[in-house]
């Protein structure tokens, strides 16, 4: 049950993160916007790690937690670019349904073997996740292929992170975000971007938005090595019903009868879900 709970957890973090980045990158660029964020997450996970002290894992899960941090960050510009030109409500969801089942299948050859019930709730949560993306408004074909190539990433981050995991959720995490921001950085550098004062006071506001995915980050890192990891990434990877929500909320995004519907599957789906723990 802990693992679901912090599951459930990461996606409410996950989807406020992604509401937040996404707005901020109207405005900024994606990269940059990403970048910012997972230098003030670093930050705070950092802090946390020097509070606790935890022993550290193995050479072998801080190299995996150090590929994770790479796939994440790739995963961050990707879906921030995407939700700057799309629909957030359309976006996300595209983007999370299609890193769940990579990470689902993961699980199960890593061992999993959820109960007829759970499988049962993790298809309902899926297609609840697919028919929220029936969102009316607007969505390029540049906004579609981010949200594919955005699941891609994760796909890979969320299943690296498990592994690196069984070492210390916080190391992983703290190792991976650390990594992602040095990339992120090199990759500015490298690319010649130029942050200008104006750009830099944006940034500097949006960093707070980074602490909330630091702990959404941590929180799916500790359900991974307290639950299924089938069934943790269909839950964490419900994160767009937040996102759909609180840009209904805040940007006036319209809901539909389809998003309605597909929300009340996925709450079905998790609640068949929790019923097995």
């Amino acid at each position: 049950m802990t693992g679901l709970l912090l599951a459930v957890a990461a996606s409410i973090g996950w989807g406020t993160t992604g509401m937040l980045a996404g707005r901020a990158s109207r405005r900024l660029p994606p990269l940059h916007v990403a970048m910012a964020l997972e230098w003030s997450g670093l930050a705070m996970i950092a802090l946390v790690l020097l509070v606790l002290h935890p022993a550290p894992g193995s050479g072998g899960d801080l190299l995996i937690a150090l590929g994770a941090g790479v796939a994440g960050a790739l995963g961050n510009v990707l879906i921030y670019a995407a939700l700057s030109v799309g629909a957030m409500g359309l976006v996300a969801p595209i983007a999370a349904s299609g890193a769940a089942i990579p990470v689902i299948a993961f699980g199960v050859a890593e061992g999993d073997r959820p109960t007829t019930l759970a499988i049962a709730g993790m298809v309902l949560a899926l297609v609840g996740g697919a028919t929220v993306a029936r969102a009316p408004g607007r969505a390029t074909r540049q906004g579609l292929g981010l949200a594919l190539m955005a699941a891609l990433s994760y796909a890979l981050y969320f299943s690296l992170l498990d592994l690196a995991s069984d070492g210390g959720a916080l190391w992983a995490t703290t190792t991976s975000r650390a990594m992602a921001a040095v990339f992120l950085t090199l990759v500015v550098i490298v690319l010649g971007h130029r942050i200008g004062r104006t750009e830099r006071r944006g940034l500097v506001r949006a960093m707070p938005i980074g602490l909330l995915d630091a702990l959404a980050t941590l929180a799916f890192a500790l359900a991974t090595t307290r639950g299924l990891v089938s069934l943790v990434a269909v839950i964490a990877c419900l994160y767009p019903l937040t996102t759909a929500a609180l840009a209904y909320a805040l940007l006036g995004e319209r809901l539909g009868r389809w998003q309605a519907l597909g929300a009340a599957l996925a709450v079905a789906g998790v609640a068949m879900i929790v019923a097995t723990a």
